[in-house]
Formats: structure tokens, C-alpha cells, sequence
């Protein structure tokens, strides 16, 4: 059962996902979520992982996912660790698309920057989020830190919002 909050949280990825407003998740409509990201291969990797999840604990096929069963599925999603590659490229890929210098750190501005590009987010969340992330003293996150965020976020029972944020909006 799908608690009430977790429905709201889902139901957001789902509008966010459902790039053109017709009431079902393809991999047309994942494939402009990667878009957004302006990222690398590392990112569309992850989201075909993703996708495959999905599809594979709705029961149904690759045409698509319709709300409620993107709802249930997204309540069942667990990543195991034969996953962590995948994982860890996208991370890296996300943080490159999130650097605007293409350095090894990034600045508030810049995360807030994706998270509205890429989700749709305000800027009052998004830079809540970014505060997740746990930015050093002098407010940067570094590449290191960002992956090994995911990294705990998707293989250990600590839930960071900002990477949360990063890769899936607010789930």
C-alpha cells in the first residue's frame, strides 16, 4: 500500500515524466527528461536501467506506463548493488551537466539551474535540496561528495533529497 505522501511524491514524477500530457509514461517521454539534462551517456544508461525496472514491476509492457501502475512500481523499486556502475556514471553525468565551468565542485546556483531545466522545480526547493547535498563550508558540493551521495542515497537506507532531487525530482 502506497502511503499517501509517497502517492503525492509519485504522482509529481509522473507529470514530470509525461512530457506530452497524455496520461502515460513511454520511453519517448523518458527520453526528453535525458534531453534535459544535456548530459552524458552515463545518464541514458541509468534511465534505460530505470525504465526496465519499471516496466518489469508494473507487469506490463514497453509501450508504456500508465499512472497508477507508475505509482505501484515506483513503491517496489529497489536497486541492488549489481547496479552500482550504472549508478555511479550517472551520478558522474549528472554532475557534469550540473557544472557549468566543468570543474570538480558546484555552487548552489548551479544545482538550482538544473533542478529548474530538468524537473521543473522552484528555486525554494531546489536550493533546500541542494542544502541536502551538505556543501562545504564554502557552499560547494564536489564531485566526490555528489557520488558518494548517490551511492549511500540508492544502496543504504539514508535518503538525500538533493540527490533525490537530482536524479528523480522529489521521490
Amino acid at each position: 500500500m502506497v502511503s499517501d505522501r509517497d502517492r503525492e511524491k509519485y504522482e509529481r514524477a509522473f507529470d514530470t515524466f509525461d512530457s506530452d500530457r497524455d496520461g502515460r509514461i513511454t520511453w519517448s517521454d523518458v527520453q526528453v527528461l535525458i534531453d534535459r539534462f544535456e548530459g552524458g551517456p552515463g545518464i541514458q544508461s541509468f534511465y534505460q536501467m530505470y525504465w526496465q525496472e519499471l516496466v518489469g514491476l508494473s507487469g506490463g509492457d514497453e509501450d508504456g506506463l500508465w499512472r497508477d501502475a507508475f505509482i505501484e512500481a515506483q513503491s517496489q523499486l529497489e536497486f541492488s548493488p549489481s547496479q552500482e556502475d550504472t549508478i555511479q556514471s550517472a551520478a558522474d553525468s549528472i554532475f557534469q551537466s550540473i557544472a557549468n565551468d566543468g570543474g570538480d565542485e558546484i555552487a548552489k546556483d548551479e544545482f538550482v539551474n538544473l533542478l529548474r531545466r530538468v524537473w521543473g522545480t522552484d528555486d525554494l526547493h531546489a536550493a533546500d535540496a541542494f542544502r541536502q547535498l551538505g556543501p562545504d563550508r564554502d557552499g560547494r558540493v564536489s564531485r566526490q561528495e555528489f557520488v558518494q551521495a548517490a551511492q549511500k542515497h540508492f544502496f543504504t537506507t539514508h535518503h538525500n533529497v538533493g540527490v533525490s532531487a537530482a536524479f528523480f525530482s522529489e521521490l
